[in-house]
């Protein structure tokens, strides 16, 4: 009852966090200034997240096109996708034709070929011999992010079993909606979900502040893996729901970005100039399922909970156990 509409004469503060209800309201516009400037993005990853939520009014702080050691190795690595990279600091990479699924009857979605192709990028990319100036490029350099906690598990899982992340390096590889706030050297970006038949049946994916979130996390390179081409068309044939005050309207101005700057690599250029190793990626993950994940974060409560009371059991030689206090 105190959060329903009607019945409780502070619904609005209760259900909008303390900062909308001061937007929203005439008496704080005294008070509120905004913020036009950005210290983490390089420009060109910047722009069409100036140009699509914040009427190009976003600024660019100081170094933010400065080239970094890590830049100058990953450079090396991607010259050798030329022609097909432009030469940009965002990279679409077409996985159409692969349709995301969700393992164990959940909803959840993985879509195994943009986990592969990614994993295979970060791999090469890592694996690339440092130009002078430059540094080896290593797994915590990237950050790999994704609507959905299936695909994260599969890209942590899978990273791990190929050796691309390793025990104290690690991916990391968060959900979007847990980001906010976060940044990475090199962000790429699986959005998986894509159903036969149903391209635009994007759910999280198309959310507008989402997509903003997801969008600006990367400071020296954004490489976006999805359903690239589909996307393109749709927006090529003016289909409503990515127009002007269609749902997906902001999805739209994104893959629109994408199109006329030439950013998207084709599934196939992208293998002829990083062929698959075929035995390297040859690996079969098992992605935990809802339940699982719900029993791995119980016991993690319950380890926590144990560690809070400063008691444990213990057994030594075969003695009965006993409570003994930790010291």
């Amino acid at each position: 009852m105190a959060t329903s509409m009607g019945y409780n004469e502070f619904f609005e503060v209760l259900t909008r966090s303390f900062f909308v209800v001061m937007k929203n309201s005439r008496m704080w516009d005294d008070c509120l200034v905004e913020l036009d400037t950005q210290y983490r993005m390089h420009s060109q990853i910047a722009k069409p997240v100036s140009d699509i939520w914040y009427k190009g009014k976003l600024n660019n702080g100081p170094n933010t096109d400065d080239d970094t050691p890590e830049w100058l190795t990953m450079q090396k690595f991607l010259d050798t996708l030329r022609p097909a990279w432009n030469g940009r600091r965002i990279i679409a990479i077409d996985c159409s034709g692969s349709y995301s699924h969700c393992p164990g009857n959940g909803t959840s979605h993985v879509n195994d070929l943009e986990v592969d192709t990614l994993l295979r990028f970060a791999d090469r990319a890592m694996k690339t011999v440092p130009p002078p100036g430059g540094v080896k490029l290593e797994p915590r350099h990237f950050l790999i992010t994704t609507p959905y906690n299936a695909t994260k598990w599969e890209i942590i899982t899978k990273g791990g079993e190929l050796g691309i992340s390793q025990k104290g390096n690690r991916l990391d590889v968060q959900n979007t909606r847990a980001v906010q706030g976060g940044q990475g050297i090199f962000n790429l970006i699986s959005f998986a979900k894509n159903k036969a038949g149903k391209p635009l049946s994007l759910g999280m994916v198309g959310d507008s502040h989402n997509l903003n979130v997801t969008l600006s996390r990367a400071m020296c390179l954004q490489v976006i893996f999805g359903n690239i081409a589909p996307w393109v068309q749709a927006v090529e044939n003016q289909a409503p729901i990515v127009m002007r005050g269609g749902d997906l309207e902001y999805f739209g101005k994104v893959i629109e970005s994408i199109h006329t700057n030439k950013d998207a690599i084709a599934m196939a250029d992208l293998n002829s100039l990083m062929p698959i190793d075929e035995d390297a990626m040859a690996v079969e993950v098992k992605v935990p399922t809802f339940d699982a994940m719900i029993k791995t974060n119980e016991k993690g409560r319950a380890k926590k909970a144990k560690a809070a009371t400063g008691v444990e059991k213990k057994s030594a030689f075969g003695r009965q156990e006993q409570g003994v206090r930790r010291r």
